[in-house]
């Protein structure tokens, strides 16, 4: 029976790692002062009206959080078409829940990219990135959708900019 536990353990722990299904952890995480609701709609709005941001026809099959089981999240997925700077890319955005003592105060976070890798498109993880790219897609999340987002519609003042999703 002693030997059946620890083996056990063993294959438990064996199996165990940060990527278990369920788990997509993020980027940085922005804070607005607001509710997240507002948050909600403004990143719609935002992402709405800014058609060069809309997924092409091409990666709309990738667009599948539901099929996933990651509806739930509320996601919404941003399309950058690339440059010389950077490769097309898209990201799946989420306005994160808070705590109740921080009722006027929303989150947002990058929780994966999508990008080709190899000749192989798929949704990446921040761990699966080196801490450069992570830096430059947050960099861009922030110049092309953030910073424009808050000068828009909403009326933002601006927003903080929080460590890596734990």
């Amino acid at each position: 029976m002693k030997k059946l536990i620890i083996v056990s353990v063993i294959l438990l722990l064996a199996s165990c790692n940060d990527k278990i299904a369920g788990t997509l952890g993020g980027g940085s995480i922005y804070e607005f002062n607001c509710s997240e609701e507002k948050l909600n709609i403004c990143l719609d709005k935002f992402k709405e009206s800014s058609q060069h941001l809309a997924v092409p026809e091409k990666w709309k099959k990738y667009d599948n959080w539901e099929e996933k089981g990651y509806d739930f999240l509320k996601g919404k997925v941003f399309y950058l078409k690339g440059n010389n700077d950077f490769e097309e890319e898209m990201y799946y955005v989420t306005v994160l829940g808070s705590s109740p003592k921080l009722k006027n105060i929303a989150r947002t976070s990058i929780r994966s990219v999508f990008r080709m890798v190899g000749g192989t498109s798929r949704w990446l993880y921040f761990d699966d990135l080196s801490k450069s790219e992570a830096k430059e897609i947050e960099n861009r999340f922030q110049k092309i959708i953030l910073d424009k987002m808050i000068k828009g519609d909403c009326n933002f003042i601006s927003y903080k900019v929080k460590p890596e999703f734990p």
